[in-house]
């Protein structure tokens, strides 16, 4: 192992480049998380006081502790519903570079959206956004955390899925089940701009190749194993239909499912549920969030199914 602060570590290289060429772009850099990731975009995009688009409900506004303002100093516009918008959206919310405006520099996508239930932005949609964001002279970035799920749940390479992006993200620690780290990517001088800006934040890392190596393990062995968690979502949504205590709220897209609880609050399902051994998360008073991911084996599955099966308020 190397000192990546310097660029001494030949693994941690490999990734940024494997991932760069996944995507299309002509380098990357390493980051400890997604949302380091994202912060690095804005931060590099966008000068402090612009505006940025970004999908209702997004990963950026609601789950990065006030980052974008804190850090970023940037203000968002949310547009759509469901994780979805179009570049009608975009031209709608963009603000002009008139001194009374905050100038829109960015528009985000977040692929799969997390608070919308694994929402997939497939390739038509992005390239309507990318056809707009072009006219209007605006960056676009992909906050593809999940974005290895969305591959997978549309057929198409994640490289397809940022199509006219300017930058885009991809993390490794949650369904390629890495240890840690996402990986951002876009041209040559932004991403030495977020070279700096990484350090920064206090994210220059020393001898990180080791887990820099689990993100490539997990490219090499992983992907092609999305699709098993992609087909239990389904599984689940539909047993959860089955019964009179939860709703879930749309067909699943890719592996994560949302569902409303029906005659009692979230935090009660909750409790009901550990107690049979089935963890999820509250999203809201009345929604629970189930995520289905490659550590859980088929026996725990069918454990999950006869769980939720099994519980009553």
């Amino acid at each position: 192992m190397g000192d990546d602060v310097f660029g001494e570590d030949p693994t941690i290289r490999a990734l940024e480049l494997r991932v760069a060429s996944l995507l299309g772009m002509p380098d990357a850099v390493f980051t400890a998380s997604g949302t380091m990731a994202n912060q690095l975009a804005l931060m590099t995009h966008c000068r402090r006081g612009d505006s940025v688009v970004v999908p209702r409900n997004s990963h950026m506004v609601l789950f990065e502790t006030g980052a974008s303002a804190a850090i970023s100093g940037i203000q968002t516009f949310e547009v759509g519903e469901d994780g979805h918008f179009d570049g009608d959206h975009v031209r709608a919310a963009a603000r002009s570079n008139a001194y009374i405006y905050p100038p829109t520099r960015l528009v985000v996508v977040e692929n799969t959206h997390n608070f919308a239930g694994g929402r997939v932005t497939d390739a038509a949609r992005m390239s309507h956004i990318a056809e707009a964001t072009s006219a209007l002279g605006i960056s676009l970035h992909v906050d593809g955390a999940r974005l290895p799920h969305a591959a997978a749940a549309t057929g198409l390479s994640m490289g397809e899925l940022v199509v006219g992006a300017t930058s885009a993200s991809i993390c490794l620690s949650k369904g390629l089940g890495a240890p840690m780290g996402s990986v951002l990517a876009g041209p040559l001088d932004f991403i030495q701009t977020a070279r700096r800006y990484r350090r920064m934040l206090g994210g220059g890392l020393r001898q990180a190749g080791l887990m820099a190596a689990g993100g490539l393990f997990a490219l090499d062995h992983h992907m092609g194993d999305l699709r098993l968690d992609i087909d239990r979502a389904g599984e689940l949504a539909a047993a959860l239909s089955e019964t009179s205590t939860f709703a879930p709220i749309g067909q699943p897209d890719s592996n994560i499912v949302v569902a409303q609880t029906v005659g009692w609050d979230a935090e009660a399902a909750l409790a009901a549920l550990t107690d049979r051994g089935l963890r999820a998360m509250a999203f809201g008073a009345s929604r629970v969030r189930f995520v289905l991911h490659r550590d859980i084996t088929e026996e725990a599955f069918q454990a999950a199914l006869t769980a939720v099966r099994s519980v009553r308020p």
